[in-house]
């Protein structure tokens, strides 16, 4: 079972970093990111679904870790991670704002 999760992390940090290689390492929160991000399917191929616990690693703004929000639901977990503290702080506010208190961690 840790195996087959190893594999499923690699397999998502190697789409996320294609995609953003393929865009030119554009990395906003434009409304046209959902189209060279795929968001769906980059949470389809990690597994995750309501009640989850993932990871947002250089979460940057928090763009997936909204998503994945949103996927995982309440009972689930969505841990932020970016080393710009800055980045952590607009996290924390839009979570909060947006009733995501229970499922964020940062």
């Amino acid at each position: 079972m840790c195996l087959a999760i190893i594999r499923r992390w690699i397999l998502l940090i190697l789409i996320i970093c294609e995609l953003s290689l393929a865009s030119g390492g554009q990395i906003t929160s434009d409304p046209g990111r959902d189209v060279w991000q795929r968001p769906e399917e980059v949470m389809d191929a990690m597994g995750a679904h309501t009640g989850s616990t993932v990871a947002d690693v250089g979460a940057g703004e928090g763009w997936f870790s909204r998503r994945l929000a949103r996927r995982v639901g309440t009972t689930g977990r969505v841990y932020a991670v970016d080393i710009n503290p800055k980045m952590s702080d607009f996290i924390r506010k839009w979570a909060a704002n947006e009733s995501y208190r229970k499922s964020i961690q940062y």
